[in-house]
């Protein structure tokens, strides 16, 4: 694929994951406070702290993953308009393909299905392969 094709695909990706890591950044944070309000409603109620620090520890992880994606889209943006700038988009690229295959890992563990991690797998897949694209077009 040449040059301008994967600039132009990172760019829609990039996009893409600039969005769903602002509406994962809002849930995150809804998801935090719901946690400490509901941890926070009646101390004595062991079920109702230990579900609230569950909620907490989901909107800590869906808060370092919706960073993970801001920051990635925005890398990609900057990759599609100059391709000399593609470096950081790679590195937060393949860190995201590591925890989306984590995810998958972590998944089949505990039995639990894995078709919502793969789009994530695909889309990550396909903006390490891009990135990689843009670095190898680069550097001929």
């Amino acid at each position: 694929m040449d040059l301008e094709k994967s600039q132009k695909l990172v760019k829609i990706l990039g996009i893409i994951s600039f969005v769903l890591g602002i509406l994962g950044l809002i849930v995150a944070v809804l998801l935090l406070a719901g946690g400490a309000f509901a941890s926070s409603l009646d101390p004595s109620d062991e079920e109702l702290v230990t579900g609230g620090a569950f909620v907490i520890l989901l909107g800590v992880i869906l808060l370092v993953s919706a960073v993970l994606s801001i920051l990635e889209g925005v890398f990609a943006l900057r990759a599609a308009k100059d391709a000399t700038k593609v470096q950081p988009l790679w590195i937060f690229a393949l860190i995201n393909l590591a925890v989306s295959v984590i995810s998958i890992i972590m998944s089949i563990a505990q039995g639990q299905s894995v078709t919502s991690s793969l789009g994530t797998l695909v889309a990550n897949g396909l903006m390490f392969w891009l990135a990689n694209n843009i670095k190898k077009s680069i550097s001929q």
